[in-house]
Formats: C-alpha cells, structure tokens, sequence
C-alpha cells in the first residue's frame, strides 16, 4: 500500500491482496460516502457491480455488515454482488466509524474456516486504517490547493488596479476551488437595475 499515491490506486491492491489470501477469485470493496451512499471502490469476477457504481445505502439488505462480519444469504439479490452465493461480508471499520465493506465470494460455498475469517478481520482493520489515512490525506492535499488559490487571488486583487484583469482570474480560480468545469461572474449594474455578465470560463 506504500507504493499507492491516492485512495483510487490503493483500493484495489486492497482487494487483490485479499482474494489472494483466501484464495478467492470474486469480491468487491465499497465505501460509504456521507453516510448515505455506498460507492464500489474495487471489483473483480462476474456479476458484481462496477467500479464507480453508487447506490443509496437503503438499497442494500438490510442484513449488511454495520459492525460485525456476516455470510449472505439473503434471498433478494444485493446491488453490489447480484444473488446471495454465499458471500463472507465484513465491514470496513475504524474505531466506530464504519468507512465501507468487503466481500468475497469462495470458491467453494462455505469454504473459509475460523482461521480465515480471523484473518480477513485483520484485514479489514488494517484496510479501514489505510483508507482512513489516505482520505484524510487527500482532504489536506485539497486544503491546501483551496488555500494557495485563495493566497493568489488576494495576490492578484492586491497587485492589479484594473477590474477586468481580477474578474478574469476569479472566475478561472473558483472552479478549481469548488471543483467546477465552468463559473460565470455577474455583478448588479444600477442604471441597468440588473445583473450584467462580466466574466466567463468554461461554459
């Protein structure tokens, strides 16, 4: 995981690692985003949902893992896995937050002893840490840009006299802030009695 540089590449690894140990083929690692939506982080075998896919957290059963791992057996199928095979289910938890889930699928139903489920327990602890680490990791990276954007538009405000040249480089900076594609600046002209556009990017 060292050698990951964002969360992104570090999922992943954290899925393959741990079919490799119990010699699974099909998993999936997702997180919990807000509190309300799970996001498929890591995926890999057929029928299990893609990498990227969201679903509202109610759309799960209502059996899946909150603190405690389980093997699924419920009857409908899940969003993240497609029918119930059997699958062990374990979350993803630091401390009592709870930051998403893994499951994996044996290859033979039932196949993974209590050794095993120890094992992915440690797993899961150590991976929970990891991608607590690497969000509050990236959280800092986008802090910090926020502020050095923030830093060079008071720099350019204070160095420029002329209103056009600040209005050009605000609405290139705020995008960037906000994580936008596009920003329009307007400002209230009095004899217009309106709103008049002022500067564009990216529309």
């Amino acid at each position: 995981l060292r050698g990951a540089a964002t969360l992104e590449e570090m999922l992943p690894i954290i899925l393959d690692k741990t079919l490799e140990v119990v010699g699974a083929q099909t998993g999936i690692l997702a997180l919990l985003e807000a509190g309300r939506e799970v996001v498929v982080g890591a995926a890999r075998g057929p029928e299990v949902a893609r990498s990227g896919a969201r679903f509202p957290l109610e759309t799960l059963p209502a059996a899946c893992p909150a603190y405690t791992a389980m093997v699924c057996t419920e009857s409908h199928a899940c969003p993240l896995f497609g029918p119930a095979r059997g699958q062990i289910c374990f979350p993803l938890q630091t401390g009592e937050a709870v930051v998403g889930l893994m499951a994996v699928e044996p290859r033979t139903a039932g196949a993974l002893g209590p050794n095993e489920a120890r094992l992915l327990t440690t797993i899961a602890d150590m991976a929970a840490s990891a991608i607590h680490r690497a969000r509050l990791f990236e959280q800092l990276q986008r802090r910090v840009g926020e502020l050095s954007v923030l830093s060079e538009i008071d720099r350019k405000m204070v160095a420029s006299l002329r209103l056009r040249d600040i209005l050009d480089f605000a609405v290139q900076a705020i995008p960037q802030i906000i994580g936008a594609e596009a920003c329009s600046l307007l400002l209230w002209d009095e004899r217009e009695r309106g709103l008049i556009v002022q500067a564009v990017h990216g529309w």
